[in-house]
C-alpha cells in the first residue's frame, strides 16, 4: 500500500497497521513501532483501499486492523489492540465485530 505524506511516498503493508483514525479531511495512521502518519484522506477512502477481510470501521472515526485487537471490552464498548490503544466500538457497528471476530 503506498500514502503520500509531507511530499514523500511511504509503503505499507497491511499487517504494519494498527488503526486508522479520522479527523475531518485527515487521517492519521498508526502503525508498528510508535509510527504515526498523517494523510489528507477521508476514512471512506481507507474503507475501499484497507482488505475487508482483515480491516473494519468500528466506528465513524476508526478503523481497526482485526488481526491485531487483543480483547474487547463488553462493559465500555471499547477494544484493546496489540498496542494497548484503546478505540471505542459503535454500538451500531458492535454485533458486525463481534461476527468478524
Amino acid at each position: 500500500m503506498t500514502i503520500s505524506t509531507d511530499g514523500k511516498l511511504v509503503f505499507l503493508e497491511p499487517d504494519d497497521i494498527f488503526y486508522v483514525e479520522s479527523d475531518g479531511n485527515y487521517c492519521t495512521i498508526y502503525c508498528k513501532n510508535q509510527k504515526k502518519l498523517v494523510v489528507t484522506k477521508k476514512l471512506k477512502s481507507f474503507c475501499e483501499i484497507l482488505p475487508d477481510e482483515q480491516f473494519f470501521r468500528i466506528h465513524n472515526s476508526y478503523i481497526v486492523n482485526l488481526n491485531k485487537v487483543k480483547e474487547f471490552i463488553k462493559v465500555d464498548g471499547y477494544i484493546v489492540l496489540e498496542n494497548n490503544a484503546k478505540i471505542p466500538v459503535s454500538r451500531q457497528r458492535k454485533t458486525d465485530l463481534l461476527r468478524k471476530l
